[in-house]
């Protein structure tokens, strides 16, 4: 079983103000963006339950902002933390930042000031 590939963000939130937007997706990537730093730590150290729950809230977040390929890669993760295998979880891992990247770059170019946090995820 092999981890879905990344087909780039389509933003899809429900109509809200402006700034509330904005505050909603720059929360998203700053929360996000740690989220995916210790997933990928996790991941090194074969910590299956902490892949899971991490993997588990990555999934919500990015429901919640049509990030689907996110949604879609952090399922994949929480469903095969202990099974997918090495290569397969960091395809997965991989797909997970490519996605976040876009959803950054997104946030970047069409939602105003840069959003709080660091710039990328680990690698």
């Amino acid at each position: 079983m092999h981890p879905p590939a990344d087909k780039g963000f389509r933003p899809s939130l429900p109509e809200m103000p402006e700034g509330e937007r904005q505050a909603l997706l720059r929360m998203f990537c700053t929360l996000t963006w740690r989220d995916l730093a210790n997933l990928a730590l996790a991941l090194a150290q074969d910590e299956t339950s902490v892949v899971r729950r991490l993997a588990h809230r990555i999934k919500g977040a990015a429901s919640s902002i049509g990030a689907s390929e996110m949604a879609e890669a952090a399922e994949w993760l929480e469903l095969h933390a202990a099974d997918g295998g090495r290569g397969a979880r960091d395809q997965a891992l991989r797909t997970l930042i490519a996605s976040f990247r876009a959803v950054k770059a997104y946030v970047e170019q069409f939602e105003g000031d840069d959003p709080d946090g660091p710039g990328a995820p680990p690698p």
